[in-house]
């Protein structure tokens, strides 16, 4: 599977709305790990790194984030902006944040437990790599 954006669902009434993922239905994989990036300074970028195995899920919950991917054919700039959408992201796939608004909060969801040997933290290895 290649990176997709995924319209998420969500329940909206006069209360306000509720969004919502689920495994297997929303993104093709078991969730394992859940992280959120917040407080990111101005002009700060975040990501800069593939996965050897790890599927992610992104999801700009609040403000605004540009999320630049790599798949060593096609690279790709996503424009997010709240959380009706998410971006699923393969492994060995690169990925980095910029234009992160200051209050962004952006949460992402992976398919594997966290494990420093997974990370492709060189573009030049990575694109040499594939």
């Amino acid at each position: 599977m290649s990176v997709k954006i995924i319209q998420l669902p969500e329940v909206t009434d006069a209360r306000g709305s509720l969004g919502f993922v689920e495994a297997g239905k929303d993104i093709p994989f078991d969730v394992k790990r859940i992280f959120y990036i917040y407080g990111v300074p101005r002009g700060a970028k975040r990501g800069g790194h593939a996965h050897k195995k790890c599927e992610q899920m992104f999801i700009v919950l609040q403000g605004n984030a540009d999320i630049i991917t790599d798949d060593g054919s096609v690279k790709a700039v996503h424009n997010f902006n709240g959380p009706a959408k998410g971006l699923y992201v393969p492994q060995r796939t690169w990925v980095e944040m910029q234009n992160i608004s200051q209050g962004a909060v952006i949460m992402v969801l992976c398919s594997e437990h966290y494990n420093a040997d997974d990370y492709l933290k060189d573009y030049d290895s990575f694109r040499g790599g594939k």
